[in-house]
């Protein structure tokens, strides 16, 4: 017989050693150790490079909503909402020492009309950019798929 529980495993020491605990009748609460990885003999070491790092990481959200009402003299209502909304998606990651870092920023556009309840116009949009920078190098690039960028693009490019 391989295993017939957990706790009756052929090496109950790689068992426990691999941080499982043997099961027991009482049922209390045990803390989290955190982000630090256990190894033989209590010896406990950090995750990571072993270079000092630093992040940051930013999240920006705007909404705007606008609604017109208007009510006829016969009592019909009629409704139209404009709303428009963004998320900015900022990180930057750094290294103390060497000044390399890494920094990435990603924008969600999206616009909308509606009448009486009727979706009238939709536009989405995502713009993409990342800065690379190491000692020996240094990569941009920006992907933008705007709506209004888009638009005003392909206007410049007809009247050229």
């Amino acid at each position: 017989r391989v295993v017939a529980a957990p706790f009756e495993c052929i090496y109950p020491s790689a068992y426990e050693r691999l941080g499982f605990r043997i099961p027991v009748s009482c049922r209390s609460l045990l803390p989290h150790k955190g982000n630090a990885l256990a190894l033989p003999g209590g010896v406990r070491r950090r995750l990571g490079s072993g270079r000092p790092l630093w992040k940051k990481q930013e999240t920006v959200i705007q909404e705007r909503i606008v609604k017109y009402v208007t009510v006829e003299p016969d009592g019909t209502v009629q409704e139209l909402v404009e709303s428009e909304k963004s998320q900015t998606e900022v990180t930057h990651m750094e290294c103390k020492d060497t000044g390399e870092f890494a920094h990435r920023e990603t924008t969600e556009y999206e616009q909308t009309e509606t009448f009486n309840s009727e979706l009238v116009m939709a536009e989405r949009g995502v713009e993409r950019y990342v800065h690379l920078k190491s000692k020996d190098d240094e990569y941009e690039h920006l992907e933008s798929h705007m709506p209004r960028k888009e638009r005003e693009e392909a206007e410049r490019l007809r009247r050229e």
